[in-house]
């Protein structure tokens, strides 16, 4: 499945203003809504200046608020990062319980956080960008488990972070994803991680006499 990623512009006059950041976010969706099997709406991109504007509760729900106007058919999923405090990642959840629109989440987002890499700081100091793959993987592991154990399952999680093999999927789907992406693996291995995920993944099902990668969904939860 193709799915659609909106985030607001990275454009000063846009993400430092709450109201432009949703009319920008609204307009993205538009021009896009009628492309792709699902959506995605980033609310956690660690790109832009002011990175937590649409992570707060209350920003949060206005936006929401705003794609509840839309008759919006397709699967709709909210991209989160990987260091939320807790109390805020409780109320987003809360939140989407109201926009039935929404079907799941994707966890998770980069992030800017340094910590855990082997590299000094000093290798770092003027080294730009966000941090994916590998070194994210348990935070997002921790969060994905979070989640389904706070929605009971019965949100949709999409998992993302440090997907290398087929042991990386799986782990994250007996942690309660039911789709799994990955960029930065492909990067390193290759379109074929693909196909080799796909098929340790049936090994791994075997093993553990699953008849389907649905019953192992959330099963270390």
């Amino acid at each position: 499945p193709l799915g659609i990623n909106i985030a607001r512009a990275n454009n000063e006059d846009i993400v430092m203003d709450v109201d432009k950041g949703i009319e920008d976010y609204i307009k993205a969706y538009n021009f896009m809504k009628d492309i792709g099997d699902f959506i995605v709406i980033n609310i956690s991109c660690p790109n832009t200046p002011d990175k937590r504007a649409f992570s707060l509760p209350s920003n949060f729900s206005r936006l929401m608020g705003e794609f509840n106007k839309f008759k919006i058919t397709k699967p709709c999923f909210i991209k989160l990062k990987p260091d939320y405090p807790k109390r805020e990642l409780d109320e987003l959840i809360e939140i989407s319980y109201k926009y039935k629109f929404i079907t799941g989440f994707v966890i998770s987002n980069l992030t800017k956080d340094r910590k855990g890499l082997k590299s000094s700081d000093k290798e770092l100091e003027n080294v730009e960008g966000s941090i994916s793959g590998m070194p994210i993987k348990e935070r997002s592991d921790e969060i994905i488990k979070y989640v389904y154990r706070k929605t009971k399952g019965k949100k949709v999680i999409i998992g993302v972070g440090g997907i290398f093999n087929a042991e990386d999927a799986y782990r994250k789907i007996r942690n309660g994803a039911s789709l799994v992406q990955l960029i930065t693996g492909m990067i390193y291995k290759g379109p074929k991680i693909v196909k080799d995920i796909n098929k340790g993944l049936v090994n791994l099902l075997e093993k553990d006499n699953f008849k389907s990668i649905k019953e192992a969904i959330g099963v270390d939860v």
